[in-house]
């Protein structure tokens, strides 16, 4: 398997990788998500959403959104001295904000604000890839629905048709 291809098939496993470096402090872990964005460029669009609205798609979203949750909490503690927070308070933090409850602080920093908006925007995108993959499951249900009634149909038609033959055939 060439390089190029296990990384179009392994996106989770990239990011892993690049989002949690063991050497960077936390505050910084959360800045190196945007390096996820020159991977885009590797994959093509229907292929990754079509990957990302299955069931796997989504486990994989979801195991994305929560390391930026815990890092962007992380992050968000280390930064937001004056709050005198530990990492759990800004894990609690970032629940709250990825969720809109809105209740745990509000950040006094730049970098809390920065790291405060790549935990909403990961809480919107989670949101809208489980509200894309339930309605692309139904749409699929639906398309399937559709095609055996279609099928149906046109059995019906041929049987109607055939009796049509039938009974002209006999003289009625």
């Amino acid at each position: 398997m060439g390089h190029g291809r296990w990384l179009r098939e392994h996106p989770l496993e990239i990011a892993i990788i690049v989002l949690t470096p063991p050497f960077l402090p936390a505050s910084l872990q959360a800045a190196r998500a945007l390096r996820l964005l020159r991977l885009v460029r590797l994959l093509r669009l229907t292929q990754l959403t079509r990957g990302l609205f299955s069931t796997e798609g989504v486990r994989d979203a979801a195991v994305v959104a929560v390391m930026i949750i815990l890092g962007g909490g992380a992050a968000y503690a280390a930064v937001e001295k004056a709050q005198h927070l530990n990492v759990w308070d800004g894990v609690w933090w970032a629940i709250n904000t990825v969720t809109t409850v809105g209740y745990g602080g509000s950040p006094q920093t730049n970098v809390g604000r920065v790291i405060a908006i790549m935990v909403m925007i990961v809480g919107i995108g989670f949101v809208a890839i489980l509200t894309a993959a339930a309605a692309s499951r139904f749409l699929r249900e639906q398309r399937s629905e559709t095609t055996v009634l279609e099928a149906v149909e046109q059995r019906l038609d041929e049987v109607l048709r055939r009796l049509d033959a039938m009974e002209r055939g006999s003289g009625e």
